[in-house]
């Protein structure tokens, strides 16, 4: 229910393939909304999206600084799934992609 808004928080918040933490601010290092592969769902409104990005920051802190192995454990399954299905949609993009590619050089 909620994963395509986690979808849009982890895009908007990592940068490039070695997943590095933007800035909390969001400002200049935001992905622009014309580059994202995965927009926010139009009925969330602002207030809500600022949810999603403190929840996404939260979970990637206990996911790397959290003491207590269950708690790391709960978040690094969460952000796992995320990452999995954002590498899984830029795989079926880039394959597409790819056969695009090949067919055009056919001709």
């Amino acid at each position: 229910k909620y994963l395509p808004a986690f979808l849009a928080v982890s895009e908007e918040m990592t940068h490039g393939d070695n997943n590095t933490i933007r800035d909390e601010r969001l400002s200049d290092t935001s992905v622009e909304e014309s580059n994202k592969q995965f927009p926010f769902p139009e009925n969330i409104d602002d207030d809500t999206i600022d949810k999603f990005r403190y929840i996404w920051r939260v979970l990637r802190n206990y996911q790397h600084k959290d003491t207590h192995p269950i708690v790391s454990k709960a978040a690094n399954s969460i952000v796992s799934y995320v990452h999995e299905n954002i590498l899984r949609v830029k795989m079926k993009s880039e394959t597409i992609e790819s056969l695009e590619v090949k067919k055009l050089s056919i001709k």
